[in-house]
């Protein structure tokens, strides 16, 4: 044709015509070339972590990949010895480095131990601060065993049926809820927001804590969904059950009134789903139960732990 010059495609070796301005960038002579040029380029490689085979374009910086996703690779990091408290000691000294560079003066700060992890902590000079952060200072008050009778028995005296029926009406006419502008904000806040996401709040409640404290078990256990990711749609990287014991994958469940309705009975059968196809069996019970019948729960739980251990 007028004006254009023939180059040879660097796929099937056929000539084809191209303007003078493209004989450097046109490289093949259709999209069919250049589809089957690229399939060619791919290289197989098997990931280390899942054991999935995954494609990826044949370059030298390709040949030592390892994993098919940033979430394996992070998985693999996360298993071997010692990485997470290194991690943590890293982002310690990271936050440790940037308080002392701040406005504060040097002089004003003072490097001490925490007393439950035994980590060093910056604070102001001054102040009284026997733990690095909050955490540690609940956990400590827990495991000491005279502040946590006295918790628990204090936990007891105020869950009475005569406090929890005062204590409900009062919440039923201080509950911001019942305010039409109040639900109208919620509403507003709450569009576009997926609820399948959740992985547990993390907060301890008193009956949580009266059965974990009969059992001896953990609180707040995170499970993590990594091998069950494409099963499920819009999984969290981890949940949280209220009490566990891990050697016999037993997790319990203690829930409040919120979890009667329609959308949180989905929530729940679906995090029991998900757990049961991880390997867990989950039971679960009511604050009411088990404020009133603690006995008989722990009954309930350490019949079927001897089963599971079985």
């Amino acid at each position: 044709m007028l004006g254009q010059i023939t180059i040879c495609c660097s796929f099937c070796r056929q000539e084809f015509s191209v303007v003078p301005s493209r004989k450097h960038k046109a490289k093949y002579c259709s999209k069919s070339c250049f589809r089957s040029a690229r399939q060619a380029k791919m290289v197989s490689l098997q990931c280390e972590w899942c054991g999935k085979d995954f494609t990826l374009r044949a370059k030298l910086k390709c040949q030592n990949r390892r994993f098919c996703s940033v979430a394996c690779a992070a998985h693999h990091r996360t298993t071997r010895p010692g990485f997470i408290e290194s991690a943590k000691d890293r982002m310690k000294s990271m936050w440790a480095e940037d308080y002392m560079n701040s406005s504060i003066p040097a002089e004003d700060t003072v490097i001490l131990k925490c007393e439950r992890c035994q980590r060093e902590f910056t604070a102001l000079r001054g102040r009284r601060h026997r733990f690095c952060q909050r955490s540690c200072a609940v956990r400590w008050r827990w495991e000491q065993p005279g502040l946590r009778e006295k918790y628990v028995s204090s936990i007891r005296q105020s869950q009475s049926p005569g406090k929890r029926a005062a204590s409900s009406s009062r919440m039923k006419v201080n509950n911001p809820v019942a305010n039409p502008e109040i639900r109208e904000k919620i509403s507003r806040s709450l569009q576009g927001r997926t609820f399948l996401a959740r992985g547990g709040n993390g907060q301890f409640t008193k009956p949580q804590m009266l059965l974990a404290d009969a059992l001896g078990w953990e609180m707040e256990h995170a499970i993590c969904t990594a091998p069950v990711k494409g099963m499920f749609p819009s999984l969290p990287h981890c949940y949280k059950v209220d009490i566990a014991d891990s050697t016999v994958r037993l997790a319990i469940e203690v829930d409040g009134r919120s979890h009667r309705s329609p959308r949180w009975r989905y929530l729940d059968n679906r995090k029991e789903e998900i757990l049961r196809a991880l390997g867990w069996k989950v039971l679960r019970f009511d604050n009411e139960r088990v404020l009133d019948d603690l006995h008989g729960v722990v009954t309930e739980v350490s019949t079927l732990w001897t089963s599971l251990q079985n």
